[in-house]
């Protein structure tokens, strides 16, 4: 093995990955919760947990939006949906950026990333990153978060009460 084979990336970007890590673990513990609010079930129910658990986060969207789309009527506070929606599209797509990508130096000990993707065609990418951009992906993890928390939680605030006589 080389001598600069393996070296670490500079702790700042290790801090930044870490950050984005924790952040996406914050976001997707709030998806379970707030499908599990949208659904109606208690969320201290080991039931809940178990039905969300190990559900890939693409069909936890998909969830979400079928179960805005039957409650919308009634709980006009998620009317934010599609923009929230849109929020946690661009943070998953960040995420996946950061996570799964390939982390190293170049010869000028600058950080970079290599990604290859194999969908119909061979694809490599190696580019430079800064651990700013890192931190703004971050950053709009978080957002998603916030955003997400927020139209749950006033959705249950706008609740307007079904008509009487039907």
């Amino acid at each position: 093995m080389a001598e600069d084979e393996g070296r670490d990336i500079p702790d700042k970007y290790l801090i930044e990955i870490g950050r984005v890590t924790t952040r996406w673990a914050v976001l997707e513990s709030i998806l379970d919760l707030s499908l599990m609010k949208l659904c109606g079930k208690d969320i201290t129910d080991p039931r809940s947990l178990i039905i969300f658990n190990h559900m890939a986060f693409p069909m936890k969207l998909d969830i979400l939006g079928a179960l805005v789309s039957e409650l919308i009527a009634n709980h006009p506070g998620l009317s934010e949906f599609s923009s929230v929606l849109n929020l946690l599209k661009q943070a998953q797509e960040k995420r996946n950026f950061i996570s799964h990508s390939k982390w190293g130096l170049d010869e000028q000990n600058r950080v970079e990333i290599s990604r290859v993707t194999a969908r119909g065609k061979l694809k490599t990418m190696i580019m430079p990153i800064s651990a700013e951009e890192i931190k703004t992906s971050a950053d709009l993890i978080r957002e998603a978060s916030h955003r997400l928390f927020y139209l749950v939680k006033n959705a249950e605030t706008t609740n307007k009460p079904p008509q009487t006589g039907q």
